[in-house]
């Protein structure tokens, strides 16, 4: 393989150990990359402080839902894998809001023929998991207490921060509801939404992660903040039509094994069901399976973005809360499915939209949701300490500010938007459908690649919703088939397919591939592909490189093992 287009054991909880202030750079081999500045400081902070990977990577997601609020809620959504370094396995976590009791499938039903609008009232909201989530990762691989973690944070919400472009223009796409809290905090929305570089400010939140920092995670999901979300949430349509209390206490995320799969190069692991994990796996799969050897820039392209559309057509028909529909995707990344899959794609011809890989125990009633974009806001953080474990958390909102609501200065995630309505046949249904207790698709996929003796090679994030696993799969394939550093892994151009559009990036070398692969039958658009990737790789010599993607915001650092100075990537520009 020759071308990339355009590159050629447990420790003992915080209540044990009270903080005790340490100020030292983090110890040999240390790295970051996270979605914002603030978020990785904050993080490299509490790494000199005597923090584990577990502990920066909650102090930089803490921040990250001050510096990116359209894409990062402590009442939204997320995934993690945590690696251990000493018992050298990965743990997954999930954490995707549950639906209340009270929902009813025909939120989503088809209004004369014509799809319901999507969720934005108080229905869309589900009982977030996301904090219990962080409260089990900081029980396994914690040391600092709650107040060290959430300190940057609350200051930031306290003090004021500016708002980047991506954040305002998200805000110049919605509107926040009449008379809530929205307005208040950010100056408007819609055409009164603020330019890039307001300071905004949000106190109520500070309190709130006060409160988090003295209490511990529970306090969302009880006490004064958990009334005040239930009570955000009835409306004078819906009486009665909310989560209760009862609800949000119980509802717990997800700490399961990994989803992997066995690479030429590596084993790569992933969070499984409902995530957009094992797609992610897949798509690698497939495109590795599919590659003939030393590749140009069109039979790269080619391969993967039909390896995406094959991966991203599973998971349409099978990809669901495995609490409540059986779990699919495990047998649709065995070696043997995979090699039969891989067939499909074709270096001279190809057809129109692949159909799911027929499964002969697939409960006959499952079909396929209808092709459609998934697009929602990530903010992630990166963390390996010096240690040698490490942390990939990847955060989302359904949509930019989630349902608009806003609680105590915490967004409220539309998390049942995420959900399907009931497929129009009647006797069939969706593994995405709408239903009570359950968890949507959670469009995020944090990986992770160890070698041969479980040592951590490569951990990555990605943005892009169902167009993440193509990214993904560029960076793994990049970094550890082709050994490009980190930073070229990363920044190399995009293309996907999750859809009948085949995706290539804009003002990258690869728009010249959009005349030769209509030839073969693609249907080509070139368009911003913002893929938002984050990478921490080992090299060759041990030592780990990190890379934020140059199409955003993010930044990243490392602390050589021979005392090195600390080093920052560069930005765009720069």
């Amino acid at each position: 393989m020759a071308c990339v287009i355009g590159v050629a054991s447990a420790r003992p909880a915080a209540a044990d150990q009270p903080f005790a202030p340490v100020d030292r750079e983090p110890l040999a081999g240390a790295a970051v990359a996270a979605d914002s500045p603030e978020a990785l400081d904050a993080a490299w902070s509490v790494l000199r402080a005597g923090g584990t990977a577990v502990d920066a990577a909650l102090a930089g997601a803490f921040v990250l839902s001050v510096t990116m609020p359209e894409a990062v809620s402590i009442a939204g959504a997320g995934a993690a894998l945590r690696y251990d370094g000493k018992g050298r396995h990965i743990t997954a976590y999930v954490g995707r809001e549950i639906s209340s009791g009270a929902v009813e499938p025909d939120w989503l039903a088809r209004i004369d023929g014509r799809p319901a609008p999507p969720l934005s009232d108080g229905r869309a909201v589900g009982a977030p998991t996301l904090l219990q989530m962080l409260k089990r990762m900081h029980a396994a691989g914690g040391r600092l207490d709650w107040a060290r973690l959430t300190a940057a944070a609350e200051r930031h919400a306290r003090n004021g921060i500016p708002i980047t472009a991506r954040t305002a223009a998200a805000l110049g796409r919605i509107y926040f509801p009449i008379n809530g809290a929205g307005d208040r905090i950010f100056g408007g929305s819609g055409p009164k939404a603020q330019p890039a570089g307001t300071v905004v400010r949000n106190p109520d939140l500070a309190d709130v992660l006060a409160a988090i920092g003295r209490d511990g995670a529970d306090v969302l999901s009880g006490g004064v903040v958990g009334r005040n979300i239930v009570e955000a949430l009835r409306e004078p349509d819906w009486p009665g039509r909310t989560l209760t209390l009862d609800e949000l206490a119980r509802a717990e995320p997800s700490v399961v094994p990994p989803a992997c799969v066995a690479l030429p190069f590596a084993g790569l692991c992933a969070p499984p069901s409902p995530t957009l994990g094992p797609t992610a796996l897949e798509a690698v799969s497939l495109f590795l399976a599919a590659v003939p050897p030393a590749p140009d820039a069109f039979t790269w392209a080619n391969t993967l973005t039909q390896a995406h559309r094959l991966a991203i057509a599973d998971a349409n028909r099978y990809l669901g809360d495995p609490r409540h529909v059986v779990d699919l995707m495990p047998d649709l990344l065995t070696t043997a499915r995979i090699g039969r899959r891989a067939r499909m794609i074709s270096q001279t011809r190809v057809g129109g939209l692949p159909a799911a890989e027929r499964l002969s125990h697939a409960p006959p009633d499952l079909i396929a949701t209808p092709s459609h974009r998934r697009l929602p806001p990530v903010g992630s953080i990166i963390v390996v300490d010096g240690e040698g474990d490490a942390v990939a958390l990847s955060l989302t909102l359904s949509q930019p500010f989630g349902s608009g609501i806003i609680s105590r200065g915490v967004v409220l995630n539309a998390a049942n938007a995420s959900f399907d309505a009931p497929p129009p046949r009647p006797g069939f249904r969706h593994a995405t459908a709408i239903g009570s207790g359950r968890r949507p698709r959670l469009d995020v996929s944090p990986v992770m690649a160890l070698d041969q003796d479980r040592r951590l090679l490569l951990a990555a994030t990605s943005g892009g919703g169902d167009d993440a696993p193509a990214f993904l799969a560029k960076t793994v394939v990049a970094a550890l088939g082709l050994q490009k550093s980190a930073a070229s892994a990363v920044a190399a151009p995009n293309v996907s397919s999750a859809n009948r559009m085949t995706d290539l990036e804009r003002m990258t070398i690869a728009e010249r591939l959009k005349e030769p692969l209509e030839d073969i039958g693609h249907h080509v658009r070139v368009r911003p592909l913002d893929s938002g990737l984050l990478a921490i790789v080992r090299g060759p010599d041990g030592a780990f490189a990190a890379a934020a993607d140059p199409r955003g915001d993010g930044a990243a650092r490392v602390k050589a093992p021979a005392d090195a100075p600390a080093l920052d990537s560069p930005k765009r520009g720069s």
